[in-house]
């Protein structure tokens, strides 16, 4: 058997009672169809990219279940036809990849940051002067040299420019 999120809206003038009620006949057709149900999360309220059925705003609900491929094709067909869903998508995972998704952040990533913001940091702050009481002295950071090679080839071009038009 493989792993199932069904991820439905419901209408957001919905009453409470009527969602919870929804939620566990849903839970109800999946266990009916030898499902196996992991995990029920709450109802969150999300407004809408663009209106479904003339609503703006609705409640997103999700189902985590265990079932066969036949029994889940059945079971969007019958939900399908509710009316109270606006819309509904089923699809496979598998939850050990959604464990290491879930990780914060790798090592390497998180030194590929570190080494960013201190490069950043290098060329945001401005140079301090020397100390002459304890003989410090601190490296400016280098300019790029791309704006002297500009300055260079501009030279360039107006000379050439001047002796073709002389």
């Amino acid at each position: 058997m493989k792993y199932y999120e069904y991820t439905y809206l419901t209408r957001q003038d919905m009453p409470e009672d009527a969602a919870q009620k929804l939620r566990e006949e849903l839970a109800e057709m999946i266990t009916a169809k030898n499902g196996v149900i992991v995990d029920l999360s709450k109802a969150y309220k999300k407004r809408l990219a663009y209106q479904i059925k003339k609503q703006d705003v609705a409640y997103v609900n999700t189902i985590l279940f265990q079932s066969d491929a036949v029994n889940v094709v059945a079971f969007k067909k019958e939900t399908d036809t509710i009316e109270s869903i606006l819309r509904g998508l089923i699809i496979a995972y598998d939850p050990e990849k959604l464990k290491k998704a879930t990780r914060r952040e790798r090592p390497a990533a998180v030194a590929m940051k570190s080494e960013k913001t201190e490069i950043a940091d290098d060329q945001e702050k401005p140079a301090k002067p020397a100390d002459e009481a304890s003989g410090k002295t601190e490296e400016k950071p280098a300019k790029p040299k791309r704006k002297t090679k500009l300055k260079a080839e501009l030279r360039d071009i107006e000379e050439k420019l001047d002796e073709i038009l002389k």
